[in-house]
């Protein structure tokens, strides 16, 4: 898409807006948006709201913290189009997104800055200040760096104003166009775990088969195993590698030296001396569970990890059947109340070992392999971070008139509330799988879930907390259904009372309402919608909570900025979601859930709802 510019300028005045079109206004904040004071005294709302990296999100009161129901007296309310400012510890942290629009009436900490927008569109409002933000102007206001600023420091900060139907024109414009950009994004995270799927693929059968696919095979004896070849042993992980717990290293005592300082996470500082010589493998004993670094000389290792004293084989090798182990890694862990790994459960497990000299052929191929993947890895990264940079630049152009997107933005947002947004979506599932025998309430929740998470459906507002069953919002459940009932006349049946099954019976003509879900939701997200209600047709309820529930845990890991392994996923799964989950699933069931997600492109990309109840990648 090529843009123009506008036929004139003139001087903003401000340094980092620059020159504006001639005919839009520069005023200052106070002009367009008031502080709001609204205090929640004698519990008023208890809809607890959250800024979590540039998105307004629901939190669950009765989990927050620890904190006392009282202790929410001091919150102020906030209401649908106000927006959030945190201007809080500014000089530790420039990484996060500082403002907010808001969506539905809640409670927020009064620390946070809490603005009515008036005279001027809020969402353009709040795509402006996003641009100023990623700008880092907030940093640099009022004299200097502060670690906390308050309404009165910005209240004079400038604004630019374009006319009414510019800005609806230029906020229509930026939620489709940034929209297609998160696709783009979503679609280079799955190329990134599709490599990592086919690298751990590949390694797996590696390490267990060989490279000569001729060779006589016998049974391992070991069901995980399998077959493997004839001339190679099965042995006990203690035969080939022996660990040692890693060693404490207060944060005063650390002194910079040559030597590299290693965690469960990897590489983290340096020391002048070390505990440790390589070659040598180093796994997390807690933290980070299931990744492996080969350190060929000396270090510090912490610890949160296990690293190996011995290695009776070619260290590649061995590093690379570890990674193999992950799994049984991640199944020992869960067994304590803290997850962890024991070194001496880990001695036990059995392994397969080739002849030295295939060691070294298989670890010379494989080193090959992660190579090559590694830069496809690099470059997807970097298409990432490019297509990040364009969405900012975007942002920032049409908001500040560098371009002129007016003629490219033809387009009216669909006038839905979240009410009549929950109607139709229910409506939709409802009537697609009313007469299956494997669809119910639980089933509903879950595509309503991934409708919002994965297809996009935002106007939705879903509020999810860590359930038996996987992510749930009881209230937008319950609004779907009524809604579903008004718009197709579904009913609702529960012979056997509350907690027992749910099943939907329809009262009408099936799809009167797609049109209008059609023409709301485009033709992007309704194909995607389409898509997801296909790859659920055929998924028991069981597989429905394991796919939705793998979902929530690795977008909240995404959303929280880290790159969780396949491993983390599983053991967030299991052990930091609800205590039914252990008793339900095994980490191979997890294994092949998160197979099929990849291969039907269910893989989160770090946007939408986060869910709320125990701490995930804490």
């Amino acid at each position: 898409m090529s843009f123009v510019a506008y036929p004139s300028y003139r001087d903003s005045g401000v340094e980092w807006i620059g020159p504006v079109p001639a005919d839009w206004g520069v005023c200052p904040l106070l002009a367009v948006a008031e502080e709001c004071d609204r205090s929640n005294r004698g519990m008023l709302e208890d809809n607890l709201l959250s800024l979590s990296y540039g998105s307004i999100v629901r939190k669950d009161i009765n989990t927050s913290d620890g904190l006392l129901p009282e202790s929410f007296e001091t919150y102020q309310i906030i209401e649908p189009n106000d927006i959030v400012w945190r201007l809080t510890d500014l000089q530790n942290d420039k990484r996060s997104l500082r403002t907010a629009i808001v969506r539905e009436r809640g409670i927020i900490t009064s620390a946070y800055l809490a603005t009515k927008p008036h005279g001027v569109l809020p969402t353009f409002l709040s795509y402006l200040l996003r641009a100023y933000d990623q700008e880092k102007v907030f940093y640099s206001m009022g004299g200097g760096l502060r670690q906390s600023m308050k309404y009165a420091d910005v209240r004079r900060m400038p604004i630019v104003i374009p006319s009414q139907s510019e800005q609806t024109a230029i906020a229509a414009f930026l939620d489709r166009e940034t929209a297609k950009i998160d696709a783009l994004v979503e679609a280079q995270r799955r190329l990134i775990e599709l490599l990592k799927e086919k690298r751990q693929a590949v390694i797996s059968h590696t390490v267990t088969k060989g490279l000569d696919p001729t060779v006589p095979m016998k049974d391992s004896g070991v069901e995980w195993l399998g077959d493997v070849p004839a001339h190679w042993n099965t042995i006990q992980l203690k035969r080939l590698v022996q660990f040692q717990r890693g060693h404490d290293l207060p944060t005063q005592d650390r002194r910079e030296g040559p030597v590299p300082i290693v965690s469960s996470g990897g590489h983290i500082g340096w020391h002048e001396s070390a505990m440790a010589h390589g070659p040598s493998i180093v796994t997390g004993r807690y933290g980070t569970i299931g990744n492996f670094a080969l350190v060929e000389g000396p270090f510090w290792p912490l610890n949160t990890t296990l690293y190996s004293t011995a290695i009776h084989g070619e260290p590649r090798f061995v590093k690379y059947s570890l990674e193999n182990l992950t799994p049984l890694f991640i199944v020992n862990a869960g067994k304590s109340a803290v997850p962890g790994v024991d070194r001496n459960d880990l001695h036990e497990l059995l392994t397969a070992v080739p002849p030295a000299s295939e060691q070294l052929e298989i670890a010379a191929f494989l080193d090959d392999l992660c190579a090559r993947h590694s830069k496809l890895t690099a470059e997807a990264m970097t298409a990432i971070e490019i297509l990040r940079e364009r969405k900012a630049a975007l942002i920032s152009g049409a908001v500040t008139g560098k371009i002129d997107v007016r003629t490219a933005a033809q387009v009216t947002p669909f006038p839905v509330d979240r009410a009549r947004a929950r109607g139709l979506v229910g409506t939709e599932i409802i009537e697609r799988f009313a007469r299956e025998p494997t669809f119910g309430r639980v089933k509903l929740q879950k595509i309503a879930f991934l409708a919002e998470a994965h297809v996009g459906i935002s106007e939705l507002g879903g509020s999810y907390t860590r359930e038996a069953a996987g992510p749930l919002d009881r209230g937008m459940i319950n609004e779907m259904e009524n809604g579903a009932h008004t718009i197709a006349g579904v009913t609702v049946d529960q012979v056997g009372g509350t907690g027992t099954t749910v099943s939907y019976e329809l009262r009408r003509q099936r799809g009167t309402s797609r049109e209008e879900l059609a023409n709301w939701l485009g033709t992007e997200r309704m194909a995607k919608l389409d898509r997801l209600i296909a790859d659920f047709a055929n998924l028991t309820t069981k597989g429905s909570e394991a796919v939705a529930t793998l979902y929530g845990v690795w977008n909240d890991a995404l959303i929280a900025g880290c790159s969780p392994t396949d491993g983390d996923i599983i053991a967030g799964f299991l052990n930091n979601w609800h205590p039914e989950k252990r008793q339900k699933f095994s980490a191979d069931e997890l294994t092949d859930w998160l197979e099929w997600m990849r291969r039907h492109g269910i893989v989160p990309s770090g946007f939408g709802p986060e869910t709320t109840g125990n701490s995930l990648f804490s």
